[in-house]
């Protein structure tokens, strides 16, 4: 088992800590700028480990006090890290938003991420 069926495995089974980290979660994190505000000198962008601790610091600072039918959403990122998924992912029901080729560029109103993602703002 791989580290991502790892996580798939452990966050179907309630822990909801497990960020399982493929190609959408990566390009989401890299793309907006959450691992670049929210992670340490040392970490390396290449590194799923490291990718899911900057969005577990994101989540921590940026959505305490939010929550998802009664889940605060600082204490479990894998319902952030699902958002995510859906945004980005292009299989059925995803929106494919945030994919390959960002919706953005053609529409900044596809995304609702437009304002604070350092992939549009660069672009645009």
């Amino acid at each position: 088992m791989g580290e991502k069926e790892r996580d798939l495995y452990l966050r179907d089974v309630g822990y909801l800590d497990r960020i399982p980290i493929d190609k959408h979660e990566m390009r989401f994190i890299l793309r907006t700028g959450i691992y670049h505000s929210c992670s340490r000198d040392s970490f390396d962008p290449l590194e799923k480990e490291d990718l899911q601790n900057s969005l577990k610091v994101f989540c921590k600072e940026y959505l305490d006090g939010v929550y998802f039918k009664n889940l605060k959403l600082s204490e479990n990122p894998t319902i952030v890290d699902k958002i995510i998924w859906y945004h980005c992912a292009k299989s059925s029901p995803a929106l494919n938003v945030c994919g390959s080729r960002p919706k953005c560029l053609k529409d900044y109103q596809s995304c609702p991420f437009t304002g604070g993602c350092l992939f549009f703002q660069y672009k645009k």
